[in-house]
C-alpha cells in the first residue's frame, strides 16, 4: 500500500512543506475537511509539522492556513511533473525516450531466448536443432511464425515426445514437452505368434488359452525354447496361424553379484579455476577472452549465462556467458575389507531392489570372497516367475 501512494505521489507530484504556528493540528483537521489529503506529518520541532500534499492541491492551502492563523512555507517540489517542467525546453530528451519505447517494443516482436526445460541438456539442443530447422531461432520475428505447423515437425522429428507445446511471452519463448512412456514390447492381438522362453528353469504350470503347447509342467526348458506354438494342424482347415497365448510359471535360477576392488579413485577439485567470458548480440557470439589450449589436463566445465532483460519475458539480445573450467585431480585410497564388503553389499541391495519386482523368491543363499585385491559378493535365488514371452510368426506371404 504504501509503496502504491508513493507511485501515484510521483506520478502526479508533491508538495513537502512546512506548518508554522501554535495550531497545526487544527489547520490539519480543517484541510481534510475541505478535501485536501496530507500526508507524511512529522512534529521536526515544537510548533513547526511537516507534511506533503499533492502538488496541485498546496495553493488550496493557503485560505486554509489563514482561517487556522498558521503560516505555510514550501520546502519542495517532488515528481513527475517537476521532472518535466525542469526538462521542457530540451526535447532531445523526450525524442530520445521515445524512441527507446519504440526500440522496446520492436525488439519485443523478436524471439531472443528458447528454452526447454524439464529435459536434458543434449536433448534441448537437438529439439532447438529442429526449431531452427523450421525457421524458429533466436532473431526470428515472431508473427510470421506458425506454431502448430512448429509443433507437428518436432513431435514428427522424435518418437519419444508425446506432446509438444510452445508458450511466447514477450521475446522470450519456453518449448515445453511432454515425453511418452515407452511401449510395451508386444505383438499385438491380430497377429500370429509363438511363446519362447524367457530363460532356463523347469516349468512349474502351464496354462493355454490358444495355440499348441510343446511342454508340460515338471519339464526343463532353456532360453529360447518353444513353449507354446502359434501353427495349428486342423485335419479339416489345414494349417493356421493364431496368436499364441498362454501363462507360463517356471522355476528359475538367478544370480546378482558385485565386485568392489580395495583400491578406490575418486575425482575431486583442487581449487584452481579459469573463468572465460563470451558477449552474445543478436544471437551471434563473441569471446572476450582469449582462449588459449586448457591449462589444466583434467577439469570440469560450468557454463552460466546472464540475460539483459526487463521484467520476466521482455528479454533483451544481450547477454554475457561465463564459462568456469575448474581443475580436478584423481585421489587414489584403499577400503578395508569391512568397508569393501559394506560397500558391495549396498549395491547389491540397490541392484535387487530394482531387479526383484515380478519374481516370487523361493530360495535364497548368499556368498562373499575376499582376496588381497577385491570383495566378491554374490546372491543366488531359486524364484518363480513367468517366462512366456511372444514372438510374431513371419509368412513369407509380403516377401518378394
Amino acid at each position: 500500500m504504501k509503496r502504491f501512494i508513493g507511485l501515484t505521489a510521483w506520478m502526479l507530484g508533491c508538495a513537502v512543506f512546512e506548518i508554522q504556528g501554535a495550531y497545526g493540528e487544527r489547520f490539519v483537521t480543517e484541510a481534510a475537511r475541505a478535501g485536501i489529503e496530507i500526508w507524511g506529518l512529522r512534529r521536526k520541532c515544537p510548533g513547526i509539522l511537516e507534511g506533503k500534499v499533492r502538488l496541485g492541491q498546496y495553493p488550496d492551502l493557503a485560505p486554509v492556513s489563514l482561517r487556522c492563523g498558521v503560516t505555510l512555507e514550501l520546502c519542495e517540489t517532488r515528481g513527475l511533473p517537476v521532472l518535466l517542467r525542469r526538462y521542457r525546453y530540451r526535447m532531445g530528451l523526450l525524442v530520445g525516450f521515445l524512441l527507446f519505447l519504440i526500440d522496446l517494443f520492436v525488439l519485443s516482436l523478436f524471439v531472443w531466448k528458447i528454452e526447454v526445460p524439464g529435459v536434458s541438456a543434449a536433448r534441448a539442443e537437438e529439439i532447438e536443432a529442429v526449431l531452427a530447422e523450421n525457421g524458429f531461432e533466436v532473431g526470428t520475428f515472431a508473427p510470421s511464425v506458425n506454431f502448430r505447423q512448429l509443433k507437428y515437425a518436432v513431435m514428427l522429428a522424435f518418437d519419444d515426445i508425446s506432446f509438444v507445446s510452445v508458450n511466447l511471452s514477450g521475446s522470450r519463448a519456453v518449448v515445453e514437452v511432454v515425453l511418452a512412456d515407452p511401449a510395451p514390447e508386444h505383438v499385438p492381438a491380430d497377429v500370429p505368434c509363438n511363446i519362447y522362453a524367457s530363460s532356463e528353469g523347469q516349468i512349474i504350470s502351464i496354462e493355454t488359452l490358444e495355440g499348441v503347447p510343446y511342454v508340460k509342467a515338471g519339464d526343463a526348458v532353456v532360453e529360447g525354447q518353444l513353449l507354446v506354438g502359434g501353427i495349428i494342424d486342423s485335419k479339416i482347415m489345414g494349417y493356421r496361424l493364431v496368436h499364441a497365448m498362454a501363462s507360463v510359471r517356471a522355476r528359475t535360477f538367478r544370480t546378482l553379484s558385485v565386485t568392489v576392488p580395495y583400491r578406490q579413485t575418486e575425482t575431486v577439485d583442487t581449487g584452481r579455476s579459469r573463468s572465460y567470458y563470451s558477449l552474445v548480440l543478436f544471437g551471434h557470439r563473441f569471446d572476450l577472452t582469449l582462449r588459449p589450449e586448457p591449462e589444466y589436463e583434467q577439469y570440469r566445465t560450468e557454463v552460466s549465462e546472464s540475460t539483459l532483460h526487463i521484467g520476466d519475458n521482455l528479454v533483451l539480445p544481450f547477454s554475457l556467458i561465463r564459462t568456469e573450467q575448474t581443475e580436478q585431480t584423481e585421489i587414489v585410497y584403499r577400503y578395508t575389507e569391512e568397508q569393501a564388503r559394506e560397500e558391495a553389499l549396498r549395491q547389491l541391495k540397490e541392484r535387487e531392489r530394482i531387479w526383484l519386482p515380478g519374481r516370487e523368491i523361493e530360495d535364497k543363499r548368499e556368498n562373499c570372497v575376499s582376496d588381497g585385491e577385491c570383495v566378491r559378493y554374490a546372491y543366488f535365488y531359486t524364484t518363480i516367475e513367468q517366462i512366456a514371452v511372444s514372438r510374431e510368426i513371419y509368412s513369407g506371404k509380403d516377401d518378394k
